[in-house]
């Protein structure tokens, strides 16, 4: 329970910084070991940026800065799981299962997770997953993506960063 609690602590003081160098001073991610900035989101890795959806006058609600593992590259975007998508429980358990299908034994700065639309296809049978498969279009990224450093995974799969519109999907 104790080191429950410290792995809290450090998530919420994780995502301060986060939060704080995304939106002022993107030098402090990389010192502070968070992730790195990139121009397109790479396959199998955790990434974060804000979007503002092309539907979502008739979506009945929407992520505005999706924690998004890409899965498939399309011409004018990608195919990606949003986690955020699944309360903070479910989410946990999910990506519990996803470090199973990690590119690596231990989580380093070159790791990724092995995922595939067919693989993944197996999980959506478990309530509330299918609802975290998205279509993102470039058009509508309204930032640069920020891409997680593997080792920081397990701490920001735990953080509020979800930022919803017209209520939850939870």
């Amino acid at each position: 329970m104790a080191q429950q609690l410290q792995e809290q602590k450090k998530s919420v003081w994780w995502y301060r910084d986060v939060i704080r160098a995304f939106q002022q001073n993107k030098a402090e991610l990389k010192k502070a070991g968070i992730g790195t900035i990139v121009k397109q989101p790479t396959i199998g890795r955790i990434c974060c940026y804000y979007y503002d959806p092309k539907l979502k006058d008739i979506l009945p609600h929407y992520d505005i800065f999706p924690l998004t593992i890409p899965i498939e590259y399309y011409d004018d975007g990608f195919l990606g799981l949003n986690l955020h998508y699944l309360p903070p429980f479910q989410r946990k358990i999910m990506f519990d299962q996803l470090l199973s299908m990690k590119s690596d034994k231990n989580l380093n700065a070159k790791s990724s997770l092995l995922l595939t639309y067919e693989l993944l296809k197996g999980v959506a049978r478990f309530d509330g997953y299918k609802n975290c498969l998205k279509r993102y279009l470039y058009t509508h990224v309204r930032s640069p993506f920020l891409e997680i450093n593997p080792e920081q995974w397990v701490r920001v799969v735990n953080l509020p960063l979800q930022s919803f519109k017209k209520g939850r999907p939870w």
